[in-house]
């Protein structure tokens, strides 16, 4: 009777586990088929479900890592949230001394929602470092300086909780000895501080979608700024994107797509090669759409 029993117990287990077996492969049949087999340059990776907050795909999901002008989301949002979007900024011969000549002219006027559109789309740096100085200027009178920018910047990344996310300018450009760089965080920390842009100022940001815009100041000069996210017009259903690329940081972009109706999905690369950020993309968005479309 023992030996009956004990033999009815076994083959049970083993059914059990057969069963668990079969119920993991099934499970995991649908994400290995779609992101299985991707090879990636990115040292990071996280693709994240805005829609049903959880992540699709991770790698290295929580290693901080330097974000070049990925910094700007986060220079855009302190902007918008601490000053109103018509709030003037003007063009400071300070601000142009940044890397980069994206056309502004000093002395120029700019309503602030229109110069952070501007920043995103051709992720200029005269803009970054003219809006963190107008900034710092409203909430500081006598500052003359962008560190009171810089402390609304780390303070929203406690605000979040977002432990991995530093920053020490607005552009997110490294220090000209290489030694430090603008703004680091983790992919997933960087996705956090996306969305909630995207979130808040869908209309600045979404302006990132498309392959160029045309801004005019308040002084009415007429800007062209075209997008740095080469991949823009072809990305389909793109909702929002930001590029970042410096010699420490490597190659950095954010992307936020439509993956069906009412399921926007976010994807982050940092750390892999200038051309491979957007070759890395568009592999992790077409094994988001084939994973989705097979639930």
């Amino acid at each position: 009777i023992c030996v009956l029993v004990l033999g009815a117990l076994y083959m049970k287990g083993l059914s059990e586990k057969k069963k668990i077996e079969v119920m993991t492969t099934k499970e995991d049949l649908q994400f290995l088929t779609s992101f299985g087999e991707i090879d990636l340059l990115a040292e990071a990776v996280y693709v994240y479900d805005i829609k049903n907050d959880t992540a699709l795909f991770a790698k290295n999901e929580n290693t901080p890592l330097p974000l070049a002008s990925l910094t700007k989301v986060v220079t855009a949002l302190v902007a918008l949230e601490t000053v109103p979007e018509k709030a003037i900024v003007p063009i400071t011969a300070q601000a142009l001394n940044e890397e980069g000549d994206t056309g502004l002219r000093i002395g120029e006027r700019w309503r602030v929602s229109d110069l952070t559109r501007f920043m995103l789309v051709n992720s200029s740096n005269d803009a970054a470092e003219a809006i963190a100085l107008a900034v710092s200027k409203i909430i500081s009178p006598e500052a003359t300086t962008i560190d009171p920018f810089i402390v609304l910047m780390n303070q929203k990344s406690a605000d979040l909780r977002l432990t991995s996310a530093t920053f020490s300018n607005a552009t997110g450009l490294d220090a000209p000895d290489l030694l430090s760089t603008g703004g680091t965080a983790s992919a997933k920390d960087i996705t956090v501080l996306l969305v909630a842009l995207l979130k808040q100022f869908p209309d600045v940001f979404t302006a990132t979608s498309i392959n160029k815009i045309s801004v005019r100041s308040l002084d009415g000069f007429l800007h062209t700024a075209k997008n740095t996210n080469m991949n823009a017009n072809s990305t389909q259903l793109l909702y929002a994107s930001k590029t970042g690329f410096t010699d420490l940081a490597g190659g950095n972009l954010s992307i936020v797509f439509q993956a069906g109706p009412g399921r926007p999905v976010a994807i982050t690369v940092l750390g892999s090669t200038e051309n491979g950020r957007f070759t890395d993309v568009a592999a992790l968005l077409a094994a988001t759409m084939r994973y989705i479309t097979a639930q």
